[in-house]
């Protein structure tokens, strides 16, 4: 499994936002705090406003916010909605391949087998534990 900028990126304007409790945020503010590049996050920020996650306010006092509670956002919904891809196989993508090993494909099994425990993991695994996890971390 890839964790990709689009992931990454996501995951850590998140966090920014939840880190102001509810009090809209800037683009501009979470990419300078974050080192993120703004036009890179404004694309991730229609996925995720699309997919409520978040919410956005226009104005000077406007920005965004999360749409829900940080302990209500897991990480698989914040990956789904910022990938383009859904979890495939080589083999069952191309099954003419004969790429399969048995039939059905032992690997293939093993490999949807693996996908169902880390997408249970990453259910399970809130903003804000993850918000939890950075402020433990910076008062050490």
């Amino acid at each position: 499994m890839q964790i990709t900028t689009k992931t990454e990126y996501s995951v850590r304007a998140l966090v920014e936002i939840g880190m102001h409790y509810g009090k809209p945020v800037s683009i501009r503010e979470i990419c300078s705090v974050q080192n993120l590049p703004e036009k890179y996050v404004e694309q991730l920020f229609r996925r995720l406003k699309k997919q409520n996650i978040i919410t956005s306010s226009p104005g000077v006092h406007g920005g965004y916010k999360l749409a829900r509670a940080a302990e209500e956002i897991n990480l698989q919904e914040i990956m789904d909605a910022a990938e383009d891809n859904t979890y495939q196989t080589y083999c069952s993508s191309k099954p003419e391949s004969g790429f399969c090993l048995g039939n059905p494909c032992v690997l293939q099994q093993l490999w949807q087998e693996i996908h169902e425990y880390m997408k249970s993991y990453l259910e399970d695994m809130t903003l804000k534990q993850i918000m939890d996890r950075l402020k433990e971390t910076s008062h050490e």
